[in-house]
């Protein structure tokens, strides 16, 4: 298999196992937090999906500060109209990584505004580690709701 290949199996397995713990919120609860300065169960999923637009952005930009294009969002409604709406951004993150070639990922760099440089391929395994963090804290907030967990480790 390609690293190319490898990197986007990888996005998808994450995105594929968020998604299972996303759906596993219980109907009629994706507003509830564990405290008031917390994150909700739909703010969470619309932050992770809200970074596919700006890391695609930073994959085009290499890295350069560039404005803001970020969609116009609907307002919050259920995870899974959530779910629904973050596909097309998922596939353009995904179609931007296909479209890379082999060398850029050890010569290509992403340099942040912030000046933190890496490597493309650093870059694209930390676009996965976030999201596979996140959904630790996601599976977190079910435990505390007391609401089943699906099986993410099929």
């Amino acid at each position: 298999m390609r690293p190319i290949d490898l990197m986007v199996f990888h996005l998808e397995e994450v995105r594929r196992r968020s998604i299972k713990t996303w759906l596993g919120v219980p109907e009629g609860h994706d507003h509830w937090r564990p405290d008031k300065e917390a994150f909700s169960f739909i703010e969470m999923v619309r932050g992770i999906w809200k970074r596919d637009t700006q890391y695609l952005q930073l994959l085009r930009s290499k890295g350069e500060d560039i404005p803001d294009e970020s969609l116009s969002e609907p307002s919050l409604t259920t995870i899974p109209q959530e779910i629904e709406f973050s596909f097309a951004q998922r596939l353009k993150l995904l179609n931007g990584v296909k479209s890379l070639q082999p060398l850029d990922l050890d010569n290509q760099r992403i340099t942040r505004t912030t000046g933190e440089s890496q490597p493309l391929s650093e870059f694209l395994l930390l676009i996965a580690h976030h999201e596979a963090v996140h959904t630790g804290y996601f599976m977190q907030y079910l435990r505390m709701f007391q609401a089943d967990r699906p099986n993410i480790w099929d």
